[in-house]
């Protein structure tokens, strides 16, 4: 391996199974954050509400929903 490269092993594995929280100010003054995830092949959205968890999608399909 030329000495230029980094060794495979030693590498940190780039993050691509979560993107960052994306806060949203709402009309009544509280935030809304949601949180998409991508694990194994599957998608997970979580919407936050004040701090509070308000649905959960899981590849499209609603799981929970307050």
């Amino acid at each position: 391996m030329p000495e230029n490269e980094p060794c495979p092993a030693r590498s940190p594995a780039p993050l691509q199974n979560a993107s960052a929280p994306e806060p949203i100010a709402s009309a009544n003054g509280g935030v809304i954050t949601t949180r998409k995830i991508i694990e194994n092949g599957q998608e997970t959205i979580e919407v936050e509400e004040d701090g509070h968890l308000r649905s959960v999608t899981i590849n499209g399909r609603e799981h929970l929903k307050l």
